[in-house]
C-alpha cells in the first residue's frame, strides 16, 4: 500500500521493492500521503474504505485457505485522477507500471518553448537564472491517462558555478486554468508530478535505472568544469 504523494517514504523508494518481491503480492497505489487508504486526516470523504474489504479477502485467502478468487484477480489497484482528491476510476492491472502503457517521448524546443512529439530539426538553447524558470508547453492531442514514471533529460552549462540543483514539475491546464491535485499532507493545490536533481550527483546507476525512471548512484560528487556541457537526468515522481 503506497500513497503516490507520500514524501516520507517516497514512491520511487517503495515501488521498486514491490516489483522485486517474489511470490504472491498485491499493490494499492493512489493519491494519498503518508497514510492508509481508509484514513485521511484532512478530509474523510477522500478515504478509500474498500481497502478494508480487500485486506480481509487477502488474509482469508492466504491465512485461512479460503477459495475466494483472490489469486485470479489482477495484483495492482490503481487510482486514476482527473483533478482534485477524488479518483475518476480505480483500475486493476497486473503490474506496476502497467504493461500496456504507450511510452511517449517528447523533445524540448527552446525556439518557441514547446514540447514536441518529433525531434526538432535544429538545436536550440535557453538561459535562466537561479531566480527564474523556463516553461515548455505541450497541447495534448487526444484524451489520455498519464500513468507511471517520467523523466526529464537536460544538457546544461553553469556559469560561475560548479554545481546547481534543478527542480522540474509537470503542470496541467484546461481552458486556460490550472488543474491541481491533492498533494502531500493535505496540500490541495499540487501539480501532477515533480522532481529535482543536484548536478554534481548526476552519475546514473545503470543496474537500477529504466529509461522512464533514472536512478542515481550518489557515490561521489562531480562538480561541473568551467564551460562543461553535462547531461542531467531528473526522475519525476510516479503518478496516475
Amino acid at each position: 500500500v503506497h500513497g503516490l504523494q507520500d514524501w516520507n517514504v517516497k514512491p520511487d523508494n517503495a515501488l521498486p521493492i514491490y516489483n522485486a518481491l517474489p511470490g504472491p503480492k498485491a499493490l494499492w497505489a493512489g493519491q494519498w500521503a503518508h497514510d492508509y487508504p481508509d484514513i485521511n486526516h484532512f478530509n474523510a470523504d477522500w478515504s478509500r474504505h474498500d481497502w478494508n474489504g480487500s485486506l480481509l479477502v487477502w488474509f482469508d485467502h492466504f491465512l485461512k485457505g479460503v477459495a475466494n478468487g483472490w489469486d485470479e484477480k489482477p495484483s495492482v489497484h490503481l487510482e486514476i485522477h482527473d483533478s482534485g482528491p477524488n479518483p475518476v476510476a480505480v483500475v486493476q492491472e497486473d503490474a506496476w507500471p502497467p504493461g500496456n502503457l504507450d511510452w511517449r517521448p517528447l523533445w524540448l524546443d527552446a525556439r518557441d518553448m514547446a514540447l514536441r512529439e518529433a525531434s526538432p530539426a535544429a538545436p536550440s538553447e535557453a538561459a535562466f537564472s537561479s531566480r527564474s524558470v523556463l516553461r515548455f508547453q505541450w497541447s495534448v492531442p487526444e484524451d489520455m491517462d498519464v500513468i507511471g514514471p517520467m523523466a526529464l533529460r537536460l544538457w546544461i552549462k553553469a556559469q560561475d558555478s560548479g554545481d546547481l540543483v534543478l527542480f522540474a514539475g509537470i503542470r496541467k491546464f484546461r481552458a486556460g486554468a490550472e488543474v491541481t491535485f491533492e498533494g502531500s499532507f493535505g496540500f490541495s493545490g499540487d501539480m501532477p508530478s515533480k522532481g529535482w536533481q543536484r548536478a554534481a550527483h548526476r552519475e546514473i546507476d545503470d543496474r537500477l535505472s529504466i529509461p522512464a525512471q533514472p536512478v542515481h548512484t550518489h557515490d561521489r560528487a562531480e562538480p561541473l568544469a568551467p564551460g562543461e556541457i553535462a547531461r542531467i537526468d531528473i526522475a519525476l515522481r510516479q503518478h496516475a
